[in-house]
């Protein structure tokens, strides 16, 4: 899904909310997601809430100025840092004509924070596998168990005698404030026509057709693998248990195997307008699969563990498709081509993200101004890579097909490593 730039200049915006922050809640938001979204956005999240009217579930008409001035983030880095809220599923934003929605969510109990899998995988990458045990150990642990007593709670009916029926509905305007996690979209997959064929063949159970968790991990393999509608739900109909419920693991060594032993090569699709037509190289970063991109540096594709090794770099540090790009292209630039370890990518990254970096061309700009050796020691001087000739720069719509020439063999040059 692409991020269209709304700007917040002049605009004004309303605050929805259906809960209050609890102790409990400010803990699990200073120990859990402070450490993931950093306390410039943690700021804005609780300054939505105090600007809410005490018991209200709908604030005034408010003005970006404002939170502007409560928070200190000026207006130029105020969107970047309520995207992670977004991110973490902190908050739900609404724009038409002007004028914004914030949807303040809630935050996650410690038993569905740690039970998250993303969650725990990005956190321990931050502080570590050691105090992210310790931090559950203390938010979960309870000194009694209360499997171990009887359970004596009663029913409604076991106190009240009767329920009066009515005929009474009451309808408004819903607003979903549900935490959903991470999520990561793939628009170009026909869901429809997979749902269709799967459903057909009557092997699999229809709430697992309707779970969201499911079809997202589905749109998930469609893009990182390139595999087509037809091959995933092959991989379903392999994977599925005797009781119609899948096992996902089998799904996941499936769409491999699939992978694997395809008889053709996976064709991309580039989605279009993601960036202005001049920024054709943050484009094609932007929206080629990591397979796809490798593709157009060394002819040759990645195997299906190193797809799987992408996608769990994706998962754990949840940065964007076009930071990964260029993290994997700088990185077979600095090793010739070969592939080190995930942990060799993990680094890299987590170096990127305290550095501060958080789009495309954040990560462009850092690598190619890497030219200064560090002090004390005897480096070689290592050489900006300069943009194409054509970066930048407005072309006719006359040219566009040589322009896709010229864009594979200037994404080769422009990563290829010193001589």
């Amino acid at each position: 899904m692409s991020i269209k730039n709304y700007s917040i200049e002049n605009t004004a915006f309303t605050i929805y909310v259906d809960n209050t922050l609890t102790d409990l809640d400010r803990k699990v938001l200073t120990h859990c997601y402070l450490p993931i979204i950093g306390d410039k956005a943690m700021s804005i999240y609780l300054t939505l809430f105090t600007m809410l009217d005490p018991g209200s579930q709908e604030s005034s008409v408010l003005n970006h100025s404002q939170l502007v001035k409560l928070t200190g983030i000026p207006k130029t880095k105020l969107v970047l840092e309520r995207r992670k809220l977004e991110a973490v599923g902190l908050l739900s934003t609404y724009y038409k004509d002007g004028h914004f929605i914030y949807v303040l969510k809630k935050v996650l109990s410690p038993y569905e924070f740690f039970n998250n899998h993303d969650f725990v995988r990005v956190l321990s990458s931050i502080i570590g596998l050691d105090d992210l045990n310790t931090l559950a150990y203390n938010f979960l642990l309870r000194r009694l168990d209360p499997n171990k007593f009887e359970n004596i709670t009663v029913s409604f009916d076991d106190v009240f005698d009767s329920i009066f029926e009515t005929d009474a509905t009451y309808l408004g305007v819903g607003v979903d404030t549900i935490n959903n996690g991470i999520v990561i979209n793939n628009d170009k997959f026909n869901l429809d026509h997979f749902i269709i064929l799967v459903d057909a063949m009557d092997i699999l159970d229809k709430a697992i057709l309707q779970d969201d968790d499911f079809l997202n991990l589905i749109k998930r393999y469609a893009y990182l693998y390139g595999l087509s509608v037809e091959m995933l739900k092959d991989a379903v109909l392999l994977s599925v248990n005797i009781d119609k419920t899948i096992n996902y693991e089998e799904l996941e060594n499936q769409v491999k195997r699939l992978y694997d032993n395809r008889n053709q090569k996976v064709v991309f699709v580039k989605k279009r307008d993601v960036v202005k037509s001049s920024d054709k190289l943050v484009n094609a970063l932007n929206t080629l699969s990591p397979n796809e991109l490798v593709k157009h540096k060394y002819q040759t594709e990645l195997t299906s563990s190193e797809i799987s090794m992408f996608d769990k770099l994706l998962k754990e540090t949840n940065v964007s498709i076009g930071v990964l790009n260029v993290c994997i292209l700088y990185v077979l630039s600095e090793k010739n081509g070969e592939i080190p370890s995930y942990n060799y990518f993990l680094k890299v990254l987590n170096t990127w993200i305290r550095a501060g970096i958080v789009n495309t061309m954040d990560a462009l700009n850092h690598i190619n101004n890497k030219t200064e050796p560090k002090k004390g020691k005897s480096t070689k001087t290592k050489t900006v890579k300069q943009v194409p000739n054509w970066y930048g720069k407005q072309e006719s719509n006359e040219n566009n097909d040589n322009n896709e020439e010229e864009l594979d063999s200037d994404i080769t040059n422009f990563f290829k490593p010193n001589e």
